[in-house]
C-alpha cells in the first residue's frame, strides 16, 4: 500500500470508529434520474477536510470526509465532480473511497503554492467516472499589480466517445481586511483579479477546442466552480467576469431559474445570500435537471448539480494538440498509487515547469 492509500485508509478508519456514536445529517433532495444524462456537481467544501486553515486530528477530518460522502451519495453520485477548497490528493482518494463506486475517481488535483516554499491548503480537484484523456492544472498569471491567487484545474473526459473539457475554478474572494485604509480600491483589485483569471481560463479553453486532443475534436466545454461573483448582484454591477463567458457562447446553467431559488452560499451576519457557485457550458443542450442541495455542516457552500444530455461522439478531424499551454499531468499523477521514486520524479517535473 502506498503513502496516499495508507493516509486515506487511516482517515476513513478513524472516521468509522467515531461515526458509530455520531448523529448523521441527512440532506434533502436528490438529483432526478435522466436517461443518457451527464451529471456534473460542484462544491466549495470549505478548507476540506479540516474545516479551517488549521489541520484537525484524523478522527475529526475522517468524519468530515464520511459526511461529505453521505451528502454526495444521497443527492446522487455525480458523473463528474469538481471539488473546490480540497486539501490534497490523499483527501481526494479518501473522499472517492466513501462513494462506493469503483469507476468514480479523481483524475486531477492542483498543487498550487502560497509562495515558493508553502503549498496552498485550498486546491481544486476534478473527479470522474469517465476516463481523462488529458488533464492538468495551471496557476493564474500575474500582470503588473494584478496577481490572482491559485489557478484552475482541467480535464478532457471521454464521455462515451464525446470529448468534453471540464474546468474547475476558484476565483479571488471578496475578502477585505477590516483595517484596510482603502477598501474600495481593494474591492476593485479583487474584481480585476477575477476578470484576469476568467480571461486566462477562456484562452485555455479556446485553444483546446481549436487544437483538439490527439486529432479528436472537443465537442463541449464546462467551466464551473466558485466564481466569488454574481452578475445578478448589484455589488458586482461593473464586473465582467461572467459576461466574458456568455459573450464567448457559454450558457449559464441556472439562467432560467428564479433568483430566489439559486442561492448557493447562504448569507450570515456579514454577507447576504449569494450565487457564487456557477456552471457554464458550451456545446451542450439545455440542462435536463438541476439541484442545489441545502447547506450542510460540511461546508458553508451548497453542493450544486446540473444534468445535461450527453453530447454526440467527437469527430476525428481536429489537429493534434496538447490543449492551450496548460501543463499536462503525467499519467503517474492521476492517483493510481505513486511509489516513492515516482513522487520524486514528479517533484522534479514541478520544479522544472
Amino acid at each position: 500500500m502506498n503513502r496516499t492509500e495508507t493516509k486515506a485508509t487511516l482517515l476513513i478508519g478513524a472516521a468509522l470508529a467515531l461515526s458509530l456514536c455520531a448523529m448523521f445529517w441527512s440532506p434533502k433532495g436528490r438529483v432526478p434520474a435522466v436517461e443518457n444524462g451527464l451529471r456534473v456537481a460542484i462544491w466549495n467544501m470549505e478548507w476540506f477536510p479540516a474545516g479551517g486553515p488549521e489541520p484537525q486530528n484524523a478522527a475529526v477530518e475522517g468524519e468530515k470526509i464520511l459526511a461529505a460522502g453521505r451528502v454526495l451519495r444521497r443527492a446522487g453520485v455525480p458523473d463528474v465532480f469538481v471539488a473546490v477548497e480540497i486539501r490534497d490528493e490523499e483527501t481526494c482518494q479518501a473522499l472517492a473511497g466513501t462513494l462506493r463506486d469503483p469507476a468514480f475517481r479523481p483524475v486531477v488535483c492542483s498543487d498550487f503554492l502560497y509562495d515558493p516554499t508553502n503549498r496552498a491548503l485550498q486546491q481544486i480537484a476534478i473527479f470522474s467516472r469517465y476516463p481523462a484523456v488529458r488533464s492538468g492544472a495551471e496557476p493564474y498569471h500575474a500582470s503588473g499589480f494584478i496577481n490572482p491567487p491559485r489557478g484552475f484545474s482541467w480535464a478532457v473526459l471521454d464521455v462515451d466517445g464525446a470529448f468534453v473539457a471540464v474546468y474547475g475554478v476558484h476565483l479571488k474572494s471578496n475578502y477585505i481586511p477590516e483595517e484596510a485604509e482603502h477598501p474600495d480600491k481593494l474591492a476593485v483589485l479583487n474584481r480585476l483579479k477575477r476578470e484576469a483569471s476568467a480571461r486566462q481560463v477562456l484562452a485555455h479553453a479556446e485553444a483546446l477546442c481549436e487544437q483538439g486532443v490527439d486529432g479528436t475534436n472537443v465537442v463541449a466545454v464546462v467551466i464551473c466552480g466558485d466564481f466569488n461573483t454574481s452578475p445578478e448582484d448589484g455589488r458586482f454591477a461593473k464586473e465582467k467576469t461572467c459576461s466574458y463567458l456568455t459573450e464567448a457562447g457559454f450558457q449559464d446553467a441556472f439562467a432560467e431559474v428564479p433568483l430566489a431559488e439559486r442561492t448557493t452560499l447562504p448569507g450570515n451576519e456579514i454577507y447576504p445570500d449569494a450565487v457564487f457557485d456557477r456552471l457554464y457550458s458550451r456545446g451542450l443542450e439545455a440542462p435536463a435537471a438541476r439541484l442545489i442541495v441545502p447547506q450542510t455542516p460540511v461546508s458553508d457552500h451548497c453542493p450544486v448539480y446540473v444534468v445535461w444530455p450527453k453530447p454526440a461522439a467527437s469527430a476525428v478531424e481536429a489537429q493534434p494538440g496538447a490543449g492551450g499551454g496548460g501543463r499536462e499531468l503525467p499519467e503517474e499523477e492521476r492517483f493510481e498509487g505513486l511509489p516513492p521514486d515516482a513522487l520524486k520524479k514528479l517533484e522534479q517535473l514541478r520544479e522544472a515547469a
